[in-house]
């Protein structure tokens, strides 16, 4: 599994898929590498197959399954079935927390923001904090500029945060 990653790594995904299927052990973490592979070779319905094997394996696994949501919504283009599969993800012992921004970002884009501001407000919860510029972009669709001011200055403070961390670092 480390020279398919390692192949990964140097762009070689044509090896790489070769690699893969000479690897005896199909465990959750064979499948996960595959479907990235896949996914970055541009082969969907593999990259969805192996997905579905590595959650068929550990069907609690967060990443398994956001996975397959992330398949199901850009690369299939099948909305329905991401949702469900987020919304699952978000069920989970241990949810992944993209699973709540996606699912804020699929209804901001619908216009329902009823749905779109719980999703992202869960989304802020769990400390993905890329989902503040979306609040602050709906509060500021729907005219609510106190709201929009809001969460524009968390997003800016969360930054700067980060950039003071950083700082400390050196």
């Amino acid at each position: 599994m480390s020279e398919v990653k390692k192949l990964v790594k140097e762009e070689k995904l044509d090896e790489a898929i070769k690699r893969l299927d000479d690897v005896d052990n199909k465990n959750i973490d064979y499948f996960m590498l595959a479907t990235s592979v896949y996914l970055m070779q541009g082969e969907f319905n593999k990259a969805l197959k192996a997905a579905e094997a590595a959650l068929a394996l550990e069907n609690q696994n967060p990443l398994a399954l956001i996975s397959l949501a992330i398949i199901y919504d850009f690369h299939l283009e099948n909305k329905e079935v991401a949702i469900e599969l987020y919304e699952k993800c978000l069920e989970l012992p241990q949810p992944h927390p993209y699973a709540a921004n996606r699912l804020g970002e699929i209804y901001r884009r619908g216009g329902d923001y009823k749905k779109a501001i719980k999703y992202h407000e869960l989304a802020v919860t769990k400390n993905f904090k890329q989902s503040l510029i979306s609040l602050g972009n709906i509060y500021l669709k729907l005219k609510d500029l106190e709201n929009a001011e809001k969460y524009y200055r968390k997003q800016l403070n969360s930054i700067k945060k980060v950039h003071s961390l950083n700082w400390l670092r050196f």
